[in-house]
């Protein structure tokens, strides 16, 4: 069993050294780098396409931002405004006599106390 798995690394060394032949690091580091320069154009392209073809497109957010201050603008006064009566509400009507004078009768009263108090 020791020298099968001895044989299979040895073959896996040879293979890698193969490969590692057919394909040095130089060649390696290129490609890394295509792929970089490809990527980063790829960017470039959908960073250009993203691009609104309409200038006021490019206001969109803008204009929406705008909207939603103005609509939380009215909530805010609806809610702040005191309420209105959606009926007409039957109330009794106003008295037309004088109130009578409670700061009298309570003077009288206080009077009349005195004088029951004075005659025990």
């Amino acid at each position: 069993q020791n020298a099968e798995t001895f044989k299979a690394m040895e073959a896996g060394a040879k293979t890698m050294k193969k490969i590692r032949t057919d394909v040095g690091i130089d060649e390696v580091d290129d490609i890394m780098d295509s792929i970089k320069d490809e990527m980063e154009m790829a960017s470039e392209i959908n960073t250009a396409i993203a691009q609104p073809v309409d200038p006021l497109m490019a206001d969109e957010d803008e204009l929406l931002e705008e909207l939603n201050e103005l609509e939380n603008a009215d909530l805010e006064a609806e809610l702040l405004a005191p309420p209105m009566p959606t009926t007409n509400l039957s109330l009794p009507a106003v008295p037309d006599q004088k109130l009578p004078n409670l700061a009298k009768h309570e003077e009288d009263d206080m009077k009349a106390l005195e004088a029951e108090l004075a005659g025990l």
